[in-house]
């Protein structure tokens, strides 16, 4: 320490002397050089000499600023004479210089001055007592940043074996005596690790490694309105500060350098918490550390634990959507070699393959699915396979790489429902699901209500969702046992059937947010075709719930939502109909819809599997917005299939389409089958007519047309 502690003297009054009378400077020079040499007699005969005739309240004050000078340079037996009252008054142990702010225990660590220290803290000097001097530090602290301490060491190039061999040779007894003292030693190491100052704390660990290894310190930058705050080990908390600290890379090595010493002296030690959904390893994996997570995992840490949704951290990894794929498979790869279990699922039934595939990352798939082929089978509990997440998602190569693999094409779809079957009357129902009594009545009183009802809830803007159960047990006695059928939420009840109504959110009083649910009769919407009204549901005598068969344009692609989204071909439909082109096989198999796929072979469609592509009804929908031709969209829309009356043809494209399929022709958007074309006026239709399925007289004129030419 380079402190001059002659200038504590530098403030004591000079009291006036005569020409006779000589000056005590010499003697103030040699008290100095006495406690120097830590010469106890002659310290104290020159203290003597110099407080001579003093009063009490005076002489306490100079002592105390001469015992803060002998802890200084460690001049114990001078400091022991001051307390001996050898020199007079005696000062008080913990009472801090006006002039410096430190007790004579805060200067002694400073100065690391080994045997004052410990004299004082015999004599009962409090270590938990910070600082005056502006910098309000304990005693260990000061002795942690004294200059004593300093190493020349590089976080970035030497090993931690070179740190420990460079503190080793530094006299750490001040830092051990203070440390074995000081109740708040396990704050100090907090502050020190997370603040990135690794001497510091290694300092620490070498001499009270017990004291810190699992001490747990309560979070100051959480809420002060919680009145328990949580709290983390040491080890912990530099996990959290390393994955926050991504933008300062010199603070960051640092950290990660902590960590490794923190494994090191055993203090790897994570708090017992029942909620794992914050632990460090998920918390890791999350945001796509693999620096962190390698200097983890070479630990004991069981990489195969469990949140309270019951997903591993392996799957945790594979759902994160902020992580790319590249980190998140070589992170994947990083557990997998250390014993992370591929088969585990999740309470709802989630392996890590589902996830991969609802994702979207299609190595980490091609991974897993070569360590167990018969994940591709692999089921949730409410029966969906990943090729359903991978087709919900629009993941199309996740697609094609299950379905090499055998993934069956029948897309499982809804909560606690089979995958969509067809029927002998080509409707798509939902088998495997018994329809209650109420759920029978509910969609066919619902419709009506809404109609009834909508001039009296015109101000709110519709029918507040929260009088439903009310309304329906009211007319019928029964209950809207939603939960029942896989749908807890009444709000995801009824979005389930669109065609029933129109949900929204609405403002309610002078909230700021939409949280008030009402609901509208329904009416076309963009997802369905124009000119024609909605369908309604219907329940068959069979007791399964299904979507109406249309009745001529509402396409199968469009009832449901996940087939919306894509229409497999199935290896259990029936023998296909006579290729368009008998000269050309497609894909090695054959054809069985053969103006759709002419279509898809026009479009170069990139799926093998889907002769419909997640964009097909979009892009119908365009088309007719235009007037264009579906087929070559360039000329204008002129010609409809008949009877479904969906338009789709310029006269060219009509005329190349009734030459190659003869008598097999069915609508690309229906599947109906197709009799002839017709001409579709290019203003409006007749809705009499078309609501009562029979052609108007345009149709019929065009369609006698037809057979006459």
């Amino acid at each position: 320490m380079s402190l001059d502690f002659t200038q504590i003297f530098d403030s004591w009054p000079k009291p006036p002397y005569s020409a006779a009378k000589p000056s005590p400077e010499p003697s103030f020079a040699a008290l100095m050089a006495s406690l120097r040499r830590d010469d106890k007699s002659e310290f104290v005969s020159h203290a003597k000499r110099v407080f001579l005739g003093q009063d009490s309240e005076y002489e306490r004050g100079q002592a105390l600023k001469l015992l803060t000078a002998c802890c200084g340079y460690d001049s114990v037996a001078c400091a022991s004479s001051i307390f001996n009252g050898d020199i007079g008054s005696v000062p008080y142990i913990n009472d801090a210089a006006e002039d410096t702010g430190l007790s004579p225990l805060h200067t002694a660590a400073e100065a690391n001055s080994p045997r004052c220290v410990e004299m004082l803290i015999k004599r009962r000097a409090r270590t938990d007592m910070r600082s005056k001097d502006g910098r309000a530090l304990l005693p260990l602290e000061l002795s942690l940043c004294s200059g004593s301490l300093d190493v020349t060491w590089d976080a970035s190039g030497d090993s931690l074996a070179d740190l420990i061999l460079l503190l080793g040779d530094k006299d750490l007894t001040v830092v051990r005596l203070l440390a074995e003292k000081t109740k708040e030693v396990d704050v100090v190491a907090h502050s020190y690790a997370t603040s990135g100052e690794i001497v510091s704390l290694t300092v620490l660990l070498i001499v009270a490694v017990d004291k810190i290894r699992e001490a747990t310190v309560a979070l100051q930058d959480v809420d002060e309105s919680v009145s328990m705050k949580p709290k983390r080990t040491i080890y912990e908390s530099v996990i959290q500060e390393a994955l926050r600290s991504g933008g300062n890379r010199e603070k960051r090595m640092v950290l990660l350098r902590e960590i490794g010493v923190l494994q090191l002296f055993g203090a790897a030690v994570f708090t017992e918490s029942g909620d794992k959904q914050t632990s460090p390893l998920f918390s890791i994996v999350q945001a796509g550390d693999e620096a962190v997570l390698e200097l983890l995992i070479n630990t004991d840490i069981d990489v195969n634990e469990t949140d309270a949704e019951g997903n591993t951290v392996l799957q945790c990894c594979l759902k994160g959507s902020s992580v790319p794929h590249k980190q998140q498979t070589r992170i994947m790869n990083l557990l997998l070699i250390h014993g992370a279990r591929i088969t585990h699922k999740n309470k709802l039934g989630l392996s890590a393959v589902h996830l991969a595939a609802a994702n979207g990352n299609l190595s980490a798939l091609e991974i897993l699915l070569a360590a167990y082929p018969d994940l591709v089978h692999s089921k949730t509990v409410i029966k969906e396979t990943p090729l359903f997440f991978a087709v919900k998602n629009n993941h199309l190569d996740c697609v094609e790489l299950l379905l090499q693999r055998g993934a069956s094409s029948e897309i499982h779809n809804l909560r606690k429902e089979a995958e969509p079957a067809k029927g002998d009357d080509e409707e798509t129902s939902f088998t495997g699901t018994t329809v209650p009594p109420w759920l029978k009545k509910f969609v066919n009183w619902l419709p009506r209500h809404l109609r009834d009802v909508s001039e009296r809830y015109r101000e709110i803007n519709g029918y507040p969702l929260s009088s439903l159960k009310a309304d329906f047990s009211a007319a019928f006695g029964m209950g809207l046992n939603h939960a029942s059928l896989g749908f807890p939420k009444l709000i995801d009840f009824i979005k389930y059937f669109p065609k029933l109504c129109k949900v929204k959110s609405v403002h309610v009083g002078n909230s700021a947010l939409a949280t008030h649910w009402v609901m509208l009769p329904s009416k076309s919407t963009s997802s369905q075709l124009k000119g024609r009204p909605p369908e309604p549901l219907i329940i068959k005598t069979n007791d399964s719930f299904f979507l109406n068969k249309p009745k001529a344009s509402t396409a199968p692609a469009l009832k449901s939502t996940q087939q919306a989204q894509a229409i497999a071909l199935s290896p259990n439909k029936p023998k296909p109909e006579p290729p368009l082109d008998t000269s050309h096989s497609y894909h090695h198999h054959q054809l069985k819809h053969p103006v759709l796929e002419a279509l898809a072979r026009a479009r170069n469609s990139t799926s093998i599997f889907f002769l419909r592509e997640f964009d097909f009804c979009p892009s119908y929908e365009m088309c007719l917005r235009k007037g264009m031709c579906f087929w070559c969209n360039k000329s204008m829309l002129l010609w409809a299939n008949f009877p479904c009356r969906h338009k789709l043809w310029c006269s060219s494209c009509k005329q190349k389409i009734a030459q190659s399929t003869g008598d097999h022709h069915r609508c690309v958007i229906c599947d109906a089958k197709v009799e002839c074309f017709i001409y579709s006026p290019p203003f409006g239709f007749d809705h009499n007519r078309l609501s009562s399925g029979l052609p108007n007289d345009a149709e019929i004129a065009s369609w006698l047309l037809e057979y006459l030419i």
